[in-house]
């Protein structure tokens, strides 16, 4: 009763907030904070999230522009893109964990410990040793809740197979028995997307082959660029291995391999599959889509194997709202960031978010009335003998998006689980402590020459390991951004690009990354622009093995030093290119993705080169070029104004003449009077 009654008073103040707004006062700060949060979408707590907000937005007559989205990887890279062009939000619900070391390392975002100087009841609800420390040992992220990961099980499935429900001592051999049973059956044992989330079952697999104590350590690979056979290693090689082992049996969902969590989870909903491994998110989830079915879901216990008990398992404190160092500089939004942030982690809002979830408020709310499922998931939570973090949460974004990618090619046996450990652990982070190595991307559409690098040079006496291959300019660069490495060596005559084109945009978007281009065009002033462009080495094919090394030894020469300033030629070159094509495609919607992916650029990069060498925005450029093509069609006197319109890429005719008469300082047809 105590969760209905904050819900309606959340809802009330929701209410009251759409009467304030008409009879605000007049002095009422006129301030506007930007923040982005993952309560988008279906998220559980959407309703909760947009309640509290409003509620804010009537107490202290601060308003919020909403970016919320759903959490991915996709996200995850969007929020960090925009940290790197200076388009982050003043307030950040994120992930307090590895991912958000790149914007407290480049001091974008304010600890708690410098908040307090000025505000010293900021997060002062919040038990100290539950916030999230980042790497330096601050403080930064104010946490709303915490989570667990248990299997959902669907007892109608259970009992159509004879299958008992799981208890606190479920074993891995009982499981593997019970699924062959149920599928047996006709159902499908174990509703899961590989495709999307196999991380749930990555890291019980990994837990379920070490221990609690040691489960948040990843392996690490040795000078040479191997695997170290440590423990670490020994639990993911074996937890990929029953992994492998459950999708052989046929017990994961038919489509694994290619459908969504959104597919998957229904089926376990819709009663086609037994068990579903999901976190506290998903509870919320069937609550609002399966309220009919909850009597027939549970949740129960993951299945142990060694020395793991069946009651120890996945959870803690990952997200947290984060005050940006933009907002904190600027007086006017320093006090609304502030209490936006007070008011969507106070006890009372925190209490409508939880329902079992754990949380770090210091005086945890107490428990009303749950509907079946969630009090399951309460009483599993009660009887939990340990809670670990997820390991997955210690290792870089792009180590992690590899080894989840990675893992279809595991199971179906394209790859081994060694390699995928190693090609993720290849990409964790810098190198520090001598336990990582530079990242090499080879890019070819010759497939000879790609093998014959990978096998015939030796990486490891040059600090270096292969960390991708790709046969394409387009896959090539794709790569790049997934893996970020510290050296490539790459073809500039393949048939999807402009070699200088890719070379410039690759060096200008990533100023520390070093380039050897192997190549058979024969072409000295192409070679010449090449090295201008900051290219390293540009060998013709066939080169000489002594060539490649000494290559490479110049390259890591130039790395260990630090070589890694950006070259304002490359951004004058790719400007140029970004020009050139809009000039030559105005006519057409033409969008920063399209012009960015011609230049080999992300569109964010492109965006700031666009603002640096043009003092201008993308579509501000655009619009000029725009303006020009019309006013020479304007000279035309048999083409209509609406005509021209079309011509030059604009479907709204208002918006036009707003943008031409800004441009020329009159309208279209006094221009065209002038010149006619």
């Amino acid at each position: 009763m105590k969760r209905v009654w904050i819900f309606c008073l959340l809802a009330l103040l929701a209410l009251a907030a759409c009467g304030r707004r008409e009879a605000a006062p007049q002095d009422a700060p006129a301030v506007t904070l930007r923040v982005v949060t993952s309560f988008g979408g279906e998220d559980g707590n959407r309703k909760n999230y947009e309640a509290a907000v409003a509620a804010y937005e009537a107490e202290t007559g601060y308003m919020v522009e909403d970016v919320s989205a759903v959490s991915n990887e996709e996200w995850k890279a969007r929020v960090l893109a925009d940290f790197e062009t200076g388009s982050e939000p003043d307030v950040l619900f994120f992930f307090a964990n590895a991912d958000a070391e790149p914007f407290i390392r480049a001091d974008r975002v304010v600890p708690v410990e410098e908040i307090r100087r000025d505000y010293p009841d900021y997060a002062g609800n919040m038990a100290g040793s539950m916030l999230p420390p980042a790497s330096n040992g601050l403080h930064y992220a104010v946490p709303v809740l915490g989570y667990w990961e248990y299997l959902y099980v669907n007892k109608a499935v259970l009992a159509d197979c004879g299958v008992a429900l799981p208890g606190p001592d479920y074993r891995w051999e009982q499981f593997l028995e019970d699924c062959e049973a149920i599928r047996e059956k006709g159902y499908t044992p174990i509703a899961c997307s590989l495709a999307e989330v196999s991380h749930y079952w990555f890291e019980f697999a990994v837990l379920n082959n070490g221990s609690p104590a040691t489960h948040l350590i990843p392996p690490v690979l040795d000078d040479g660029g191997r695997l170290v056979a440590d423990e670490a290693a020994g639990a993911w090689l074996a937890g990929l291995g029953d992994i492998k082992d459950l999708y052989e049996r046929g017990y994961f969902s038919e489509d694994t391999l290619t459908a969504g969590d959104t597919e998957t989870t229904a089926l376990f909903g819709e009663g086609g599959a037994a068990f579903l491994l999901d976190g506290s998110w998903k509870a919320g989830y069937f609550t609002e889509h399966y309220p009919e079915r909850l009597e027939e879901l549970t949740v129960c216990c993951v299945p142990a194997k060694g020395t793991r008990r069946a009651t120890d398992t996945i959870g803690g404190i990952s997200t947290g709202f984060f005050i940006t160092r933009r907002a904190w500089n600027d007086p006017e939004k320093r006090e609304a960031a502030v209490s936006f942030v007070s008011r969507l982690t106070s006890d009372e809002v925190v209490a409508a978010f939880a329902t079992t979830e754990l949380t770090a408020l210091k005086n945890s709310p107490p428990r009303g009335e749950l509907d079946p499922l969630r009090q399951s998931a309460a009483d599993a939570l009660e009887g939990a003998t340990s809670l670990t973090g997820a390991v997955q949460d210690r290792i870089s974004s792009e180590a992690r998006s590899c080894l989840f990618s990675n893992i279809q090619n595991v199971v179906t046996g394209k790859m081994t689980a060694q390699e995928a450990v190693t090609a993720a652990m290849a990409r964790n982070g810098p190198l520090e402590g001598g336990s990582a190595m530079y990242r090499v991307v080879l890019i070819d559409d010759e497939q000879i020459i790609v093998k014959g690098l990978r096998r015939v040079v030796k990486w490891a006496d040059y600090h270096c390991v292969v960390a991708g291959t790709a046969g394409s300019a387009a896959q090539g660069t794709a790569l790049i951004r997934e893996v970020k490495p510290h050296i490539v060596f790459t073809d500039i005559r393949m048939p999807d690009q402009d070699g200088l084109t890719m070379l410039a945009g690759l060096r200008s978007e990533f100023p520390e990354m070093r380039i050897t281009v192997l190549t058979g065009y024969r072409d000295f002033t192409y070679a010449q622009e090449a090295i201008r462009l900051g290219v390293v080495r540009f060998l013709l094919k066939p080169s000489k093995m002594d060539e490649i090394h000494e290559a490479l030894a110049a390259m890591t020469g130039q790395l260990g030093r630090g070589q890694g300033e950006e070259d304002p030629g490359t951004g004058n070159f790719i400007v140029r290119q970004a020009v050139a094509f809009m000039e030559e495609n105005y006519a057409r919607k033409l969008s920063l993705q399209d012009v960015a992916d011609h230049c080999f650029v992300s569109q964010w990069h492109l965006s700031k080169l666009i603002n640096k060498h043009m003092e201008k925005s993308f579509y501000d450029l655009l619009n000029s070029i725009r303006v020009e093509a019309a006013k020479r069609l304007l000279e035309n006197p048999k083409l209509k104004i609406g005509e021209i319109v079309e011509l030059v890429g604009c479907s709204d005719g208002a918006q036009f003449a707003r943008i031409f008469k800004k441009a020329v300082g009159i309208s279209a047809n006094q221009y065209r009077n002038q010149k006619v």
